[in-house]
């Protein structure tokens, strides 16, 4: 498990727990830039987990992306 001290984390577990599974029921319905962002995100936490620690740039793009998914996602 990957834990931050930043101010305003990302949620790993949520992600990967719950909204990730939910992504993935069906996605090959969901339009390509979403698809962009999950694989983005994906990226980034598997780097973050290879390294065993995550970067304050890191997680700011997590959150950015998120965000950026839930906007998509209106």
């Amino acid at each position: 498990m990957i834990v931050t001290s930043y101010p305003d984390e990302f949620d790993f577990n949520n992600y990967h727990e719950k909204v990730r599974p939910l992504l993935f029921e069906e996605y090959h319905l969901l339009d390509q830039d979403i698809k962009d962002i999950v694989r983005e995100i994906d990226g980034i936490i598997a780097f973050c987990n290879f390294y065993e620690e995550v970067q304050k740039e890191h997680n700011e793009k997590l959150m950015k992306l998120y965000f950026k998914l839930i906007e998509k996602n209106r």
